[in-house]
């Protein structure tokens, strides 16, 4: 049986299409599944064209897996799965028939992740209509589902390369620091056992250096564990905050002034990078300021919520600290700054030398990167 090539008026790429890519883009850096990062392109594909009907058919080792915006019937999606695999082996789009209408056409586009996953997008409609072909628009859609998934791919492998660089560094840190330190200590402590009864004395010498050395070991890793420290819900924010800087003033040595006013407006994804912004914002006070007093002002806002960290220590030269910090490999300001800009917040550093620091952060409420899937205390997503 011919079947007729169906014909589906879709917007033009710079309208919808464009706007559909970014925001799954962005949804793709949160590390969502991929059946979910499908489901959001079959509702972004619907909710553009009414008129055009969308399914999405993603390639498993048991077969194709159905994604397909709540509103369209399984009935309605009797598609042969030989047409999907040859559609998803080909570059180009292919007219298939649709099984529950006789002599009805679907356009079928295969896409794909960069050495990932596979699928084949179905673009169809009950009825013909002017302009762009359904094989045009399938391919021109499948192509940037296709983009969306490799980012993806990217993001996930890029999490797990940093989940494994931090257990790397972890354990690096546990058995070169702490490890090592309480087997001298316990060395120490050996030592004094077999000069108990010979030489006292000696033994003393031996308890009391094995007494510093665990003493300073404690500290080291009540300072550690602050750092693992994580924000259980958005909510607990000001509690975490309170708690944090308590434990922070006293585990080194450093006067912290908390202030906050107004009423917790953050989301999970603010409320998590807010938490993780004040402790780095911290530990640099920590390590580099050489303060002696530190303050925490947090204003939520009608509009935004502005969160800032000051020190009275040497301070720096703005411009040129911040042009090597940018222009530089490591981590410190840059990961700040595009930590706040990933949840559409905005960075703010003052500081003159011998004149302290402050650094401002602004969380505007309302915005869409604000409300991104949030890490659990494991790295995953919640």
């Amino acid at each position: 049986m011919t079947t007729a090539q169906p014909s589906i008026a879709v917007p033009g790429r710079e309208e919808w299409l464009t706007r559909a890519l970014v925001s799954a883009l962005e949804a793709a850096c949160r590390r969502p599944t991929v059946v979910e990062l499908l489901s959001l392109w079959a509702d972004l594909v619907a909710a553009a064209r009414p008129a055009c009907r969308v399914a999405l058919f993603l390639r498993e080792s048991e077969g194709w897996t159905l994604v397909a915006p709540p509103q369209e019937t399984g009935e309605a999606l009797s598609i042969d799965g030989k047409a999907l695999d040859r559609a998803a082996s080909q570059e180009k789009p292919i007219i298939a028939e649709a099984g529950h209408l006789p002599g009805a056409a679907v356009a079928l586009a295969g896409f794909a992740a960069r050495g990932t996953w596979r699928g084949v997008l179905a673009l169809w409609s009950d009825r013909a209509g002017p302009g762009t072909t359904a094989g045009d628009a399938a391919a021109t859609i499948a192509r940037a589902i296709g983009q969306t998934l490799t980012a993806l791919r990217t993001s996930e492998s890029s999490w797990h390369e940093a989940v494994a660089a931090d257990r790397e560094r972890l354990a690096v840190e546990l058995h070169d620091g702490f490890l090592s330190v309480l087997r001298s200590a316990r060395l120490h402590a050996q030592l004094a056992l077999r000069m108990l009864q010979d030489d006292p004395e000696k033994a003393r010498t031996w308890l009391e250096r094995a007494e510093e050395l665990l003493g300073a070991t404690s500290v080291e890793a009540r300072k550690f564990l602050l750092g693992l420290r994580t924000l259980p819900e958005a909510a607990e924010f000001v509690p975490w905050l309170q708690d944090y800087v308590v434990d922070f003033a006293r585990e080194n040595d450093l006067a912290v002034n908390l202030q906050v006013s107004g009423d917790n407006r953050l989301t999970r994804a603010q409320a998590y990078e807010a938490s993780r912004l004040v402790r780095q914002a911290l530990g640099n006070v920590r390590d580099h300021a050489q303060a002696r007093n530190a303050s925490v002002i947090v204003l939520f806002g009608k509009d935004a919520t502005t969160i800032s960290v000051a020190d009275d220590g040497k301070g720096f030269e703005v411009e040129s600290t911040l042009r090597r910090a940018l222009d530089s490999s490591r981590n410190g300001i840059r990961g700040m700054r595009y930590r706040v800009e990933s949840i559409g917040g905005e960075m703010q550093v003052r500081s003159r030398p011998g004149e302290g620091t402050t650094v401002t952060f602004r969380l505007r409420h309302g915005d869409k990167r604000g409300r991104g899937v949030t890490p659990t205390s494991n790295g995953g997503p919640a």
